[in-house]
């Protein structure tokens, strides 16, 4: 790895306002929450080895014959990832060494918090688990201490049960101490992603409205992977390596990440979060 893991570690999630599809404009939620650290149990007592015992004598046998050549292991073969289309934002880039790679075995890289009646982000057996108990316009994020200005990031979201809008986003630039300002890219059950500016102190702007997409995996127990290109002003959203249309805006040039689940249809929509990777744009 070219990045290690920062020691300092951000425990916030978010809870924000969301437009409707149809674009009426809502009052942004001012209330932010943050997680507290879980108790951490000291480490268990390991118990001495027990003593050897000694060997017993056995009859002495002829050695067996050695061969004279011993063949050895050769190099481990090298993943080479298929080449990129023609115009694909990332070419350049060597997507099989990401600058940083979460796999989501390490607790409190992203903000965990339980919040009765709104959402339940925590890591879940290697996985992150977003959950939206109330199917409404808000949202709630967790964010990590990742920051980023020119890049290509990924994540892998893995639904449940979902209908319609219901949705699972990752968020990008979000700015540093205003947790509740960035861009999100969101992917819907049934096959459309959107793209929006959240403001803080207004209601969000839409770049991109519901647009459907063949790149998208639809229905119940879909996976996709959500990734998207930030180069200058330059945004392209990446989904299952196909990439989308361009978007183009500089409102905000330097920010962490952020996941999340949009429930619109289905109480407690639970959505997996698994392998995030992420490249410099040097």
């Amino acid at each position: 790895m070219k990045r290690t893991i920062p020691a300092l570690i951000l425990f916030l999630a978010f809870l924000l306002t969301a437009c409707t599809s149809s674009g009426a404009s809502e009052e942004p939620l001012a209330e932010t929450h943050s997680s507290e650290p879980a108790i951490l149990l000291p480490p268990t007592n390991t118990p001495p080895p027990t003593a050897t015992p000694r060997g017993t004598a056995t009859n002495t046998t002829e050695p067996s014959p050695t061969p004279t050549d011993t063949p050895t292991a050769g190099p481990s073969p090298t993943i080479t990832p298929p080449p990129l289309p023609e115009g694909d934002p990332r070419t350049g880039l060597d997507l099989s060494v990401p600058d940083y790679h979460d796999t989501f075995e390490t607790k409190f890289l992203w903000g965990e918090f339980i919040t009765e009646g709104a959402a339940t982000n925590i890591l879940d057996d290697d996985r992150f688990r977003t959950t939206d108990h109330v199917a409404d316009t808000f949202l709630s994020w967790s964010a990590t201490d990742i920051k980023a200005t020119n890049f290509y990031a990924q994540i892998n979201a893995e639904f449940t049960d979902c209908d319609g809008k219901d949705s699972a986003g990752l968020v990008f630039r979000i700015p540093p101490e205003v947790y509740n300002r960035g861009y999100t890219l969101e992917v819907s059950c049934d096959g459309m992603y959107r793209v929006r500016k959240f403001l803080g102190d207004a209601p969000p702007q839409t770049l991109v409205d519901w647009t459907e997409s063949e790149a998208i995996n639809q229905g119940p127990d879909s996976s996709n992977q959500i990734g998207v290109f930030a180069g200058g002003s330059k945004i392209v959203p990446i989904i299952n390596e196909i990439s989308l249309p361009e978007i183009e805006d500089y409102s905000y040039t330097l920010g962490t990440f952020g996941i999340f689940s949009n429930a619109y249809e289905t109480i407690d929509l639970t959505i997996y979060f698994d392998d995030f990777r992420y490249w410099y744009l040097r």
